[in-house]
């Protein structure tokens, strides 16, 4: 697996299939197919000054992590307007994950505490009419503008897609015009064991212990504090490195079902997140709309 990881590991342009020549751009969609086949993941550089209205390459370093921080301090009003049972429910929720040193389904023990954002058009919508206070308004917000950008990039990508697979054009962006799926997690890991009293706290075991492929179409990582993502190959665990001035773009279920009929159909990133220190995590999902 490492030649071929370091093969994958590089990363490609997309100002080649924006404004590259003809061949150009052939080669960015057959790097992308070939990534996202074998791998089920890429890394994206967007230049800022190509394309300022779509992607920041420092922004979640720069600007997010402070609002997704502020956000957090207002944790009585979350609890009371936006109480969430789990990560994968829109609002905020603070649950227990378990610590782990190595990939282990057999852990049944509650030990590292998360906070957990996870934003959805339907809550921006009903959060304008709330008297919220200014920092959660302020963080929904910039949570919109990535939903937006997300959006914008995947429409790009799913165009070279269309072009590579010989699919008729507008066969999958159709998929995507409604825009009602997409979502934006933060994550905020603390260290194992900082909190005492979780009696009356959630407990949701699942994405540190077993392996899995999100339910998406395209995953975007917007940015790590700290390194904690692994790609699982046969049984093995590779982490992955992310780029300060790249999107890490990753492949979901909805990408394997949908091009299953192709030669070289989409490879769900299978992966699963290690944490021992305390480390923010930005990510942003993309999904069809069915």
């Amino acid at each position: 697996m490492n030649g071929a990881f370091n093969e994958v590991n590089e990363v490609i342009d997309l100002q080649s299939y924006l404004q590259g020549e003809t061949y150009e751009q052939q080669e960015f969609i057959d790097s992308l197919i070939y990534r996202l086949h074998n791998f089920g993941f890429f890394y994206l550089k967007v230049k800022r000054e190509l394309n300022d209205d779509i992607y920041h390459p420092n922004m979640f370093l720069e600007r997010y992590i402070t609002l997704f921080t502020d956000v957090l301090s207002e944790h009585p009003f979350l609890k009371l307007y936006m109480d969430a049972p789990t990560v994968d429910d829109g609002g905020y929720s603070l649950v227990f994950f378990p610590e782990v040193s190595d990939v282990d389904e057999n852990i049944d023990y509650p030990d590292q505490p998360i906070e957990s954002m996870l934003s959805l058009p339907l809550l921006w919508e009903w959060s304008r009419n709330k008297g919220l206070p200014k920092k959660i308004k302020n963080f929904l917000k910039g949570t919109e503008d990535i939903y937006h950008m997300i959006y914008k990039l995947s429409f790009i990508l799913i165009d070279a897609l269309e072009r590579g697979y010989n699919n008729q054009p507008g066969s999958l962006k159709k998929l995507f015009e409604k825009k009602n799926n997409g979502s934006v997690r933060f994550v905020k890991y603390h260290k194992p064991n900082c909190f005492t009293d979780i009696d009356n706290l959630n407990i949701h075991i699942t994405e540190p212990t077993i392996p899995h492929i999100d339910k998406s179409f395209f995953s975007f990582n917007l940015g790590e504090t700290s390194p904690g993502l692994f790609l699982i190959e046969d049984g093995k665990k590779q982490a992955l490195s992310i780029k300060s001035d790249c999107l890490l773009v990753t492949s979901g279920s909805y990408s394997e079902e949908l091009t299953l009929d192709s030669k070289y159909p989409i490879r769900g990133f299978k992966h699963t997140v290690l944490n021992s220190v305390e480390r923010i995590v930005g990510l942003g999902f993309v999904a069809p709309d069915f």
